[in-house]
């Protein structure tokens, strides 16, 4: 899955069908909205073990109840637990658990 790098977004997003796929069940009476740069998006917060090549996260993330949104890694638990390296000469990114 493609997924937008957002050192400004305090969470990790996933749109609607993905969260679908990881057989995500949504829950009646805990839909939050989330307010960013395009709009309100209401979604429900999950916790998901996220696996980054050999780095394994467990993870909040917001479900988007929208489709047609980007799957963003943000900050919380995301972000904020990885060391990334950009390696411009050799066009490479490493990340590691800091």
């Amino acid at each position: 899955m493609d997924v937008v790098v957002d050192t400004g977004a305090d969470l990790t997003m996933i749109p609607y069908p993905c969260g679908l796929d990881l057989q995500l069940r949504p829950a009646h009476g805990d839909v939050m909205t989330l307010n960013g740069i395009s709009g309100s998006t209401p979604y429900l917060l999950r916790t998901l073990q996220l696996t980054i090549g050999s780095i394994r996260l467990r993870t909040r993330i917001a479900w988007s109840q929208l489709e047609d949104v980007p799957a963003i890694f943000g900050r919380t638990d995301g972000l904020e637990k990885l060391v990334a390296r950009f390696d411009g000469l050799r066009r490479r990114v490493s990340l590691s658990q800091g």
